[in-house]
């Protein structure tokens, strides 16, 4: 199997930049004597004092050992963080981002195995994450903790649908009625125009592929991780539902739009431009931290949100089916000093510390009475807490627990070929737009699509 193109972007980094990118990491200091220290790398937990947090918190248990953050920023992380790992920079644990990723570089060496890490004192895997945490192992052996769970959700403007005499969705509804709700709230042109729907167009697969997937549809045929499935009838209806929607029925803010504007995928919606939001469970706490600590938070949610579950293709089809797969790892570097402590760092922010972040952990013990505290608040950098209200029952719905996984109700194996898997994602983003952007027809699309990523496939079992 030929290898990741990473790698060799990796080494090309090396030479071009050197160590100078790793300056933060290379002037680590040494652990106080007694103590094993532990280097963390990821991003974004700067913000809200979050690394100093989870490093008082860890130390205090932990008291042996000492936590060093190293915030390799958003732009290009997974770059960085290969080029590190390739460079032979110690990292003891990192973020390795969604499940594709994380499976990719395990497989290809760049993750130690930590299952007896995890579970030498007594720590039940199966117990702490249910039967979903069976698709994190590579082999008979696990590399990384998945965090999280996804999951999508349809966010809507009650004020809206209650002015326009519209009845709120309900828990059955199909992706029929959601065209025809995004119709009937569609009004106005120009820059007073209030659009049925805002969706995620700019994230691509991800969202694009929902009304499939929730049909059945796998991007590798009838499970075979060589045949790919880009032509399926049902991966070309939910292309054309998208299409419908934002250059025909012209109910939903268009890809064209969002691209030319540099719109915030979530903007239009929480400014109350759309009635309806098609976005993951994380847009709630957006909202929040938007609302408050951001220049446009006086503008943000001025009205009474709801939340429902994703439509459904039919009627057959259970109606709590969600995209609920547990995914985006913490895992240890084949470069780790202490794979022990970043094993065990990485399983104490995920079972102690999401709650107290208001994230939705893949952890089934969750603290959920912390998790809704945390959940409905932003703390600004006076120290200052403000409260967005939510109600008991959003609170409930975005936890997640009413939701069944996609691949799990079809049996998919969702990382039967990742670095296919990639590739394809890759390739359906290149194609759908000049689909969405009018430059290629949907039967053009598809096609490509299939020839593309077979040709791929076929690369890659050679």
């Amino acid at each position: 199997m030929k290898k990741l193109a990473i790698t060799l972007v990796c080494m090309l980094l090396i030479v071009c930049v050197g160590t100078s990118l790793f300056a933060q990491g290379a002037q680590e200091a040494a652990a106080p004597k007694g103590k094993e220290k532990i280097v963390w790398a990821a991003y974004g937990y700067l913000a809200e004092s979050k690394a100093d947090r989870i490093k008082a918190d860890f130390e205090a248990k932990y008291p042996q050992y000492e936590v060093e953050y190293i915030d390799l920023g958003s732009k290009d992380y997974l770059v960085r963080l290969d080029t590190m790992v390739a460079s032979g920079e110690r990292l003891d644990m990192a973020l390795a981002m969604d499940g594709v990723e994380y499976t990719a570089r395990a497989k290809e060496g760049m993750f130690l195995p930590i299952g007896k890490y995890l579970t030498e004192d007594g720590f039940n895997l199966t117990d702490a994450f249910g039967d979903g945490i069976k698709a994190s192992f590579i082999g008979n052996d696990i590399f990384g903790l998945p965090y999280t769970k996804g999951g999508f959700y349809v966010f809507y403007n009650k004020n809206m649908f209650d002015a326009a005499g519209v009845p709120y969705p309900t828990d059955d509804w199909t992706w029929a009625d959601f065209e025809k709700v995004a119709k009937a709230l569609t009004k106005g042109t120009g820059s007073n125009k209030i659009y049925g729907a805002n969706i995620h167009l700019t994230w691509g697969y991800d969202i694009d592929t929902l009304p499939a997937q929730m049909a059945g549809w796998s991007p590798f045929k009838d499970g075979n991780k060589n045949v790919a499935n880009m032509d399926d009838p049902r991966l070309k209806d939910a292309l054309a539902l998208w299409n419908r929607l934002q250059n025909i029925d012209q109910t939903a803010i268009s890809l064209a739009t969002f691209k030319a504007e540099q719109l915030n995928s979530r903007m239009p919606f929480a400014k109350g431009q759309a009635a309806m939001l098609l976005s993951n469970w994380w847009s709630a706490s957006w909202f929040v931290s938007s609302k408050f600590g951001s220049a446009e938070g006086s503008q943000i949610l001025n009205f009474n949100l709801g939340v429902a579950n994703l439509p459904r293709p039919n009627t057959s089809v259970p109606n709590n089916l969600n995209s609920t797969d547990l995914d985006y790892y913490f895992a240890v570097p084949r470069t780790a000093q202490n794979a022990k402590g970043g094993a065990l760092l990485a399983r104490f922010m995920i079972t102690e510390m999401w709650s107290k972040f208001g994230t939705l952990s893949s952890y089934r013990h969750q603290d959920l009475e912390a998790f809704k505290a945390n959940f409905n608040t932003y703390k600004d950098a006076a120290g200052v807490k403000y409260d967005m209200g939510y109600s008991a029952e959003l609170v409930a719905k975005v936890m997640g627990g009413w939701t069944q996984p996609i691949s799990t109700y079809y049996g998919i194996d969702t990382k039967i070929n990742p670095v296919g898997l990639a590739t394809i994602k890759t390739i359906f983003g290149q194609e759908r737009e000049l689909y969405f952007l009018g430059q290629q027809s949907l039967d053009a699309t598809v096609a490509a699509m299939q020839k593309r990523a077979q040709a791929e496939l076929d690369a890659i079992k050679k």
